[in-house]
């Protein structure tokens, strides 16, 4: 059956137990927001093992190492609440669901409670039954060489943001000729692998502007690339977008600070400081494609 992105839930797969796990069942006074509000509005496929160690009484640091930023423009520190937009595959092909949640702070910024906009959501965190694992391992012949069984290969590319967009754009629109011409180089080189099981394009900024600003903008860059490999004949369904900011920096503000170049009059060296710390913070500003699949 065919599952298209709707925010529900349907009957779980019978490999997950019936109790959930790490999330209570939405109380009335609970609002989730409307996810076309979000800037991820189509979800993320995030680690589920990280998702079983959300817990109350966690901080808002662990919380943001488990599972990053939340999907809504609610910011980084003040807020009370943080939403997400999650996916889970259901096991049969490509197919998946999509689903709400939310966490609660205190005033301290700890975890107090977390919910699920359909409790049944929380059944895709409860670990398949031992005997299943067990059944499965005894179907794997002894005799098999498993040398001579082609291993998933990871390869990883880095374009620099000045050679995909001008400063400050994401449209494919902004694309610029130079982008677009290393992006095929990277899709042929795909296009020669047997099989591939994911492709994830990570945008990445500097650190000049906020962070949610940076986070969003790494995003749109992210999914502008994607769409342009998806239109030369990639998997679109294998492809991920996402957005990391500022949070991965080669270069930092204090590296850069000095590298202005002073010049006679306040107007030129403020013109020259600003032009110098763009220059030095550039190698921040790309987008890395990593390729998972068989060779």
């Amino acid at each position: 059956m065919k599952i298209t992105k709707k925010i529900i839930l349907l009957a779980v797969s019978s490999l997950f137990l019936s109790n959930a796990v790490n999330a209570q069942t939405p109380e009335s006074n609970i609002v989730f927001p409307e996810v076309k509000s979000s800037w991820m509005p189509e979800g993320d496929f995030v680690n589920v093992d990280n998702i079983r160690k959300v817990a109350p009484g966690l901080s808002k640091d662990q919380l943001y190492r488990l599972i990053s930023r939340p999907h809504f423009n609610e910011g980084i520190f003040a807020p009370k609440v943080w939403n997400y937009i999650f996916n889970f595959r259901t096991g049969t092909g490509t197919d998946y669901v999509t689903c709400q949640y939310q966490i609660q702070f205190d005033n301290k910024e700890i975890i107090k409670s977390t919910h699920w906009k359909d409790g049944a959501c929380a059944n895709f965190l409860v670990m398949p039954a031992p005997q299943v694992i067990k059944e499965i391992t005894r179907e794997v012949p002894a005799e098999i060489d498993l040398s001579k069984i082609p291993m998933p290969a990871v390869q990883n590319f880095s374009i620099a943001g000045d050679v995909l967009f001008n400063f400050n754009k994401h449209n494919l629109a902004d694309l610029r000729n130079e982008g677009r011409a290393e992006l095929d180089k990277i899709a042929e080189k795909i296009k020669a692998y047997k099989s591939v099981d994911v492709i994830r394009v990570i945008g990445h900024t500097d650190s000049l502007a906020s962070s949610e600003y940076n986070f969003t903008l790494s995003y749109k860059r992210a999914q502008t690339v994607k769409n342009y490999l998806a239109s030369v004949g990639l998997n679109v369904s294998v492809i991920q977008a996402k957005g990391a900011g500022e949070t991965e920096l080669v270069k930092t503000l204090e590296e850069c600070s000095g590298s202005a170049t002073k010049v006679k009059g306040k107007k030129a060296r403020k013109s020259s400081s600003k032009s110098s710390l763009q220059e030095c913070l550039l190698p921040n500003r790309r987008v890395e494609i990593e390729v998972i699949g068989t060779k």
